[in-house]
């Protein structure tokens, strides 16, 4: 309905928000290839209005859609040109994530060295300053962290990024990711 009324207003910016969330409201449900869809069509609104900000953002969940399919190099390819997009405006937020969702993907497509790269920027970024990365988003990253060394048999490396996580979890009431590291 909503998105109904903000055609027959013919207001683009509504448009592209509701569709966005059209789009996430498909990915829930699974509906991964509607979800792509509309992300792509999101994606070219956003552009017609000159917001490469938002426009950045939707390639990022597009990038997810095609990760939860298995298509990892395509994903990786859209989160890296989000990434560009992201860099050349004057927005910040969430850099951490874009970075972290690149390193998972290069992770993916077994490239070890990217990964580690792009998440230690990642963790940079988001213990600079939160408007880089949430809470959630550095406990992905520590998480991240943990499983990177933990792969590479440093131990202790990845025990104090574990130990991090789950403290900052307690300490922060996180229970759903507590529910996976007592898991």
């Amino acid at each position: 309905m909503a998105l109904d009324l903000a055609h027959k207003l013919k207001n683009n910016k509504a448009i592209a928000v509701i569709s966005n969330t059209l789009a996430t409201t498909y990915s829930d449900k699974g509906l991964h290839n509607k979800a792509i869809k509309v992300y792509k069509e999101t994606i070219k609104r956003f552009l017609s209005l000159s917001d490469s900000v938002n426009a950045a953002g939707v390639k990022l969940n597009l990038a997810s859609e095609y990760m939860d399919l298995a298509q990892f190099q395509t994903a990786l390819e859209i989160s890296l040109d989000a990434l560009k997009m992201k860099l050349a405006t004057s927005d910040s937020s969430n850099l951490a994530g874009f970075y972290g969702q690149i390193g998972v993907l290069f992770n993916s497509v077994g490239n070890k060295q990217k990964w580690i790269q792009y998440t230690i920027t990642a963790n940079n970024l988001a213990k600079k300053n939160e408007k880089y990365g949430d809470f959630y988003r550095r406990m992905d990253i520590l998480n991240e962290l943990g499983a990177y060394y933990l792969s590479e048999h440093d131990f202790e490396t990845a025990t104090k990024y574990y130990d991090t996580l789950h403290t900052q979890s307690i300490k922060n009431d996180y229970k759903s990711f507590l529910e996976v590291l007592l898991s």
